[in-house]
């Protein structure tokens, strides 16, 4: 018989299959089992499946390879933890520790990671297909070339991660914190970014077609040669954006803070730029055909002779309306100073 006074399974000389055993009652019965303590513990290639590995302390343990699909993990402790390659397809891992723990390669298809700390992990090239991440702790994390379709990233916090070449297809973002992230490279094509923060975000050549971006704040981005093709982004923040050579036909762009953005090359045809803040961007030999630009500010405007000839006359518009009004602004101060001095 088990001493019950031991703290933990540390002090257990049996096999696994005993400590997950005496870990199992130890979480469902009263004053019986005892918790395990699989620390640096090697379970390489092992058959876990199902098991129940729910607060565990498994630090540095090595789980590399092992199959672990169904598996419960639900607050456990695993910092530095090896799960590279290894099959957890529907674990549960909500509120586990799982900060500098490599999960490269791992398949983690419909797991849930709600409010598992993932800060710096190792998520390279990872299945996470339809897992669920709302809330979760991503800051830093490295899920480059990661598999991502479907999944639930809500309110993450994405900051500084790098999601270059990964596949956030119809992946769910809304109010996720992508601040300094880097997506080069990253395909969310149909994805919901909606009130999404990310200024200043690295989207060079990305794949955004029939992407949600409505209000999100994305001024100081790189949008440069990036497929938005349909997509929404209506009330977004631009301000500033580099949007050179990207493909905005047929995008939403209504209400947007387009305000010193860089439009150069821009395909815009059939684009809806109607409120559309555009004043002092540069839309220098983009293609404006079909485009929408009602009631559309804009002032110091940069175009060339390849714009259509209502953009022109409208740019021309605002022109002489702003010399009519700093004429009158000037008329107006030379009326004071000559009141003031009578």
């Amino acid at each position: 018989m088990y001493n019950k006074k031991m703290n933990n399974t540390s002090e257990l000389p049996g096999k696994k299959e005993e400590i997950i055993l005496e870990h199992r009652k130890w979480v469902n019965e009263y004053n019986t089992g005892i918790r395990a303590d699989l620390t640096g513990a090697d379970l390489t290639e092992a058959d876990l499946s199902g098991a129940d590995f729910s607060r565990t302390d498994l630090p540095r343990a090595d789980l590399s390879g092992a199959d672990l699909a169904g598996a419960d993990f639900s607050g456990t402790d695993l910092p530095g933890a090896d799960l590279s390659g290894a099959h957890l397809s529907g674990a549960d891992l909500s509120d586990a520790d799982l900060s500098g723990a490599d999960l490269s390669d791992a398949n983690f298809s419909g797991a849930n990671f709600s409010g598992t700390d993932l800060s710096g992990t190792d998520l390279s090239r990872a299945d996470l297909s339809d897992a669920n991440f709302s809330g979760t702790d991503l800051s830093d994390a490295n899920l480059f070339g990661a598999h991502l379709s479907g999944a639930d990233l809500s309110g993450a916090n994405l900051s500084g991660a790098d999601l270059s070449d990964a596949n956030l297809s119809r992946a769910h973002l809304f109010r996720a914190n992508l601040y300094g992230a880097h997506l080069s490279g990253a395909d969310f094509s149909g994805a919901d970014l909606s009130e999404a923060k990310s200024p200043g975000a690295h989207l060079s050549g990305a794949h955004l077609s029939g992407t949600d971006l409505s209000g999100a704040v994305l001024y100081g981005a790189d949008f440069s040669g990036a497929d938005l093709s349909d997509a929404n982004l209506s009330r977004a923040n631009l301000y500033g954006a580099n949007l050179s050579d990207a493909d905005l036909s047929r995008a939403n762009l209504s209400d947007a803070d387009l305000s010193d953005a860089d439009l150069s090359r821009a395909n815009l045809s059939d684009a809806d730029l109607s409120d559309a803040d555009l004043s002092r961007a540069d839309l220098s030999d983009a293609v404006l055909s079909g485009a929408d630009l009602s009631r559309a500010v804009l002032f110091n405007l940069k175009i060339n002779n390849n714009a259509p000839s209502y953009v022109r006359e409208a740019v021309s518009l605002y022109m002489k309306i702003r010399n009519i009004l700093t004429a009158k602004k000037t008329s107006e101060e030379i009326g004071k100073e000559i009141e003031n001095k009578i």
